[in-house]
């Protein structure tokens, strides 16, 4: 497995002027950068106090965003809190807005 990498605490930050809440631009953003393949299935993401500082937005924003990948099978605990990519799904799996009961918003 890939460890966290050092260019992931880059200068993105979500937009607070934008009409789409904080959380879901953070969605958005790890969506991205799974379907571009610039993050891959093994690849460990940054503690969640570290990558919320970096981004500027209260833990719990970033928490929000990232359960609500988890719950559409984005991301995998492990234990100690670490968070990865799971295997490959396929595209239109990713790109696809779900909710955890499978509705569309």
């Amino acid at each position: 497995m890939k460890r966290s990498d050092s260019r992931l605490h880059m200068s993105w930050k979500p937009n607070p002027s934008s009409d789409l809440p904080l959380y879901r631009q953070i969605e958005a953003y790890v969506r991205q950068k799974i379907t571009t393949g610039e993050w891959s299935a093994g690849y460990r993401l940054p503690s969640q106090r570290t990558w919320a500082e970096s981004m500027g937005v209260n833990r719990s924003t970033l928490v929000t965003a990232l359960d609500n990948l988890a719950a559409v099978g984005l991301l995998e605990g492990r234990h100690g809190g670490e968070l990865i990519f799971p295997a490959p799904v396929g595209m239109a799996w990713l790109t696809e807005q779900r909710h955890p009961n499978g509705m569309k918003p």
